[in-house]
């Protein structure tokens, strides 16, 4: 069974699994998921630094609202 893009004038990186051998398609297989790992592991990176940044800003938007909290005595009956 032949599909259009087994064609030798199309550039797909990956074939279909009916025309490969186990071989080459766990070698496709684990390529594959190497590179969703890689790819995730990427975001997680990110967002850990972003959550780690913010972590930051949030920690010194504290200390200064407390330094201006005992600077500036708030009346809680207004």
């Amino acid at each position: 069974m032949m599909h259009g893009y087994h064609s030798t004038t199309t550039k797909w990186s990956m074939r279909c699994g009916c025309c490969m051998k186990p071989e080459e398609l766990t070698d496709e297989l684990c390529s594959s998921l190497d590179n969703g790992f890689r790819k995730l592991q990427q975001a997680v990176d990110e967002n850990t630094k972003v959550l780690m940044g913010t972590q930051r800003l949030m920690k010194t938007l504290f200390e200064e609202l407390s330094a201006i909290k005992r600077v500036v005595p708030i009346d809680k009956d207004d």
